[in-house]
């Protein structure tokens, strides 16, 4: 898929209606976009009012020390992620569109659309949903790309294996 701009700096789509950005931004920006949510991943940025309705918040709140994930395959930093996956699925399924931002566009909000495009894609390698979101970056011409933190990358692959076995285990149960 190319990855195109969407009229924000350091904000590209992902996937139909779905967008990763850098920073946060106004929400009445957003909404005259055709933005319907915003997620705001950046614990350090969230606005305690953020712009113009109809436009949806969800505060993800995620930490960006590199083992913020370690040994939390089902805990409480990754239940934030699932609810947020939540959210944005059901919006996307609305036909919603939505920005996912924290501070720079890198890992917070890379976890969190990595999370959604796995639930949207289930049958794609991680690692290759992984790829996806690090050109993203690549493509909005960042020395860094998205994902770089190899605790998070470890922690989605981990998550995701957690996740095969568990579905393996039901399928196998009589």
């Amino acid at each position: 898929m190319r990855h195109e701009s969407v009229g924000l700096p350091d904000a590209h789509r992902i996937a139909p209606r779905l967008h990763q950005g850098a920073h946060v931004v106004d929400g009445r920006t957003l909404a005259r976009l055709d933005f319907t949510m915003v997620v705001l991943c950046a614990v350090e940025l969230q606005p305690r009012v953020y712009g113009a309705k109809p436009l949806k918040v969800v505060r993800c709140q995620l930490d960006d020390a590199r083992d913020y994930f370690s040994g939390d395959v089902a805990g409480k930093r990754w239940r934030r992620v699932d609810e947020a996956v939540d959210a944005a699925v059901a919006e996307l399924g609305r036909s919603g569109r939505i920005y996912v931002s924290c501070n720079m566009g890198l890992n917070r909000s890379g976890v969190v659309v990595a999370s959604i495009l796995r639930r949207l894609w289930p049958a794609e390698r991680m690692t290759r949903i992984i790829e996806h979101v690090q050109r993203a970056r690549f493509s909005r011409q960042f020395a860094l790309p998205a994902l770089f933190n190899p605790h998070f990358v470890e922690a989605l692959l981990a998550r995701d294996a957690a996740r095969i076995a568990r579905t393996k285990r039901r399928s196998t149960k009589p």
